[in-house]
């Protein structure tokens, strides 16, 4: 039975097997991506038939023409079949993505005659085979591609762009399955896991950029001198780019002739040469470009830089409690050991963290702390068993996902002033404590049937809805500052609700409390509050309404408030009316009242 592939790679040439088709096919398999390469045929399959079948079976066809390709019949041939493959089967959707690789497009369209795709010289060829590879070559060339000079073009780059659109059109037909399989290079990072050492642009280009893409691939950041630009010691001091540049290897010995450096001193050549003798100690890898494939053997490389962070996280294989406060030059947290209880990353905010996301994956993990962390914007967690979340200060965070964490109890976001919406629902079912102070761009809060018993809201300016459900038990909420809202109603649905504070709310006109079990209101300097509605406050003891300057009247009765033992109503500049009947009071404060007119005490 014949196997299905999902992409074909047409190719000529041991150096382009080595090198492009090595790395590109080992990126695409890592993308789900079943890929056909010659050399890795199964034994005993017929290699015609298994060519044959492969073509047919597969969908993209990326034909990489090099300057050699024409030069061989089977790649002639393979292209033919290609293009008959895609012109005769229209009921399936099939891709072309020629690579013109160190060869420009109009040289293999035109196949002028003495260049490296003149087909007269193919040996033992006929005119109806000559006009056959032409048509085919030419119909290649009307397929949009990439052009790929290797001696200037990052080869890493160029084959994620490669891979890209593979991947982009074999997802758009349903060929396989969007699961966010893309390897990024990620923005530069201020600290870095790996330092490559390398001289000569053309292994910039090709081993170098292969390197630093599969280590980032891995979230390994590593630091290239120049990576990106043809100067590849521009950064470099003149002095140790001339050293790389003049030294050169000697006959027999083999020993780098450092005494022809350009005006380098006897100190510099001793100390140069201690060093290269003493890298020779260490064991190292050895990488012949002539039979090396780049993939398998640059793997080698990445799994050795692996092993040896691995090795220092086994030493810490009981590790519970990790301390990384005021470490602010941390830009990465990599091979955390899974023994983790509590990590805290607590910065200060005069010097604040570099962070920029945190991705963590912690089965034990109860408490994690990152404060401060500005630069932090997004926020990836598996941890079941964390209990305690921290994020206090990290003004840069726009989001947050939360599900899955169903063991969360304390949640502290204060100070993250870029969030604009957040909800808590049936994916927190444990979550008792919420700060929220300071989020100064939160515009919508919803809460839905949550174990919630503390929630601080204060500072929220621009918080304009805040919607709430099935609070069962919350027993403390502070709304101080939230000067956006200008409606809020108190009542059953808050049957727990014990202490009430709404300070300083300016745009607030009308508040009705209801049946709760408030003991304590504070509604300081609600300046805008002209209506307030108590009814069936059983509880309430204690009532604070100093500076609320537009209240005309109020009207206290023992019905409603039969436990209210403290009234305060400093600087109620346009109170008029105050009616107190048969209540339990034993403190009234009236500072400032200057329109106070009406005062009817009964029932004391």
């Amino acid at each position: 039975m014949s196997e299905k592939y999902d992409v074909f790679i047409c190719h000529r040439g041991i150096d382009a097997k080595r090198n492009v088709v090595s790395v590109l096919s080992a990126m695409l398999r890592s993308k789900g991506i079943i890929c056909f390469v010659d050399y890795r045929m199964r034994m005993g399959i017929s290699v015609k038939s298994g060519i044959d079948d492969a073509i047919q079976s597969s969908r993209v066809f990326i034909i990489i023409l090099s300057p050699n390709f024409a030069s061989s019949r089977w790649c002639l041939d393979e292209v033919v079949q290609i293009m008959h493959s895609v012109k005769g089967m229209s009921d399936l959707p099939r891709k072309v993505i020629p690579v013109f690789y160190d060869v420009p497009r109009d040289l293999v369209r035109q196949q002028g005659r003495d260049t490296s795709y003149d087909l007269s010289k193919v040996k033992r060829t006929d005119a109806a085979e000559m006009e056959s590879w032409g048509k085919a070559l030419k119909g290649v060339c009307d397929f949009e591609g990439f052009d790929y000079d290797s001696k200037t073009t990052p080869q890493w780059e160029k084959l994620e762009e490669i891979a890209a659109e593979v991947e982009a059109f074999l997802i758009s037909h349903n060929i396989i399955l969007d699961q966010d399989r893309k390897m990024p290079i990620s923005r530069e990072p201020l600290h870095y896991d790996v330092f490559i050492c390398h001289w000569h642009p053309d292994t910039q280009h090709n081993v170098v950029s292969v390197l630093r893409g599969m280590f980032a691939s891995k979230g390994i950041s590593s630091f290239v001198v120049g990576y990106g630009k043809n100067d590849a010691g521009s950064e470099l001091n003149s002095d140790i780019v001339n050293t790389i540049r003049n030294s050169r290897v000697q006959g027999a010995n083999t020993a780098y002739n450092l005494r022809k450096v350009k005006g380098s001193t006897e100190e510099e050549r001793k100390r140069w040469s201690s060093a290269l003798k003493d890298l020779s100690y260490f064991h190292g890898l050895e990488y012949n470009s002539a039979s090396t494939f780049q993939w398998e053997r640059l793997s080698d490389i990445v799994k050795a830089v692996e092993m040896s962070a691995k090795e220092v996280i086994l030493c810490l294989a009981c590790l519970e409690q990790l301390i990384l406060d005021r470490c602010s030059s941390l830009t990465t947290l990599s091979f955390l050991p899974l023994t983790l209880r509590k990590l805290s990353l607590r910065m200060l905010e005069s010097k604040p963290g570099s962070l920029e996301s945190v991705n963590i994956s912690l089965p034990k993990l109860e408490e994690l702390a990152v404060l401060w962390c500005i630069k932090l914007k997004k926020l990836a967690l598996e941890t079941r068993s964390l209990r305690e979340l921290n994020l206090g200060g990290c003004k840069g965070l726009e989001e947050l996902d939360c599900k899955g964490l169903l063991s969360l109890k304390y949640l502290e976001l204060d100070h993250c002033s870029s969030l604009q919406e957040f909800r808590v629902d049936a994916s927190l079912p444990k979550l008792e404590h919420l700060s929220m102070t300071w989020c100064q761009k939160l515009k919508t809060l919803a809460i839905d049937g949550t174990s919630l018993r503390r929630m601080d809201l204060q500072g929220c300016t621009a918080l304009e809805e805040f919607n709430f459900k099935g609070l069962l038990f919350l027993q403390n909420l502070k709304l101080d500052g939230c000067s956006s809202l200008q409606e809020l109603r108190v009542d059953a649905s808050l049957p727990k609700l014990e202490y009430l504070s709404m300070t300083w709310f300016q745009k607030l006109k009308t508040l009705t409390l209801d049946g709760t079990s408030l003991r304590l209101v504070d509604l300081e300097g609600c300046t805008a509050l002209e209506e307030l509605y108590i009814k069936g406050l059983l509880s309430l003891q204690h009532l604070k309404l100093n500076h609320c300057s537009s209240l005309h009247e109020l009207r206290v009765d023992h019905a409603s408030l039969p436990k209210l033992q403290d009234l305060s109503m400093i600087c109620c500049q346009k109170l008029k009316t105050l009616a107190l009947d048969g209540t339990s009071l034993r403190r009234v404060d009236l500072q400032g009242c200057t329109a106070l007119k009406e005062f009817d005490f009964k029932g004391g």
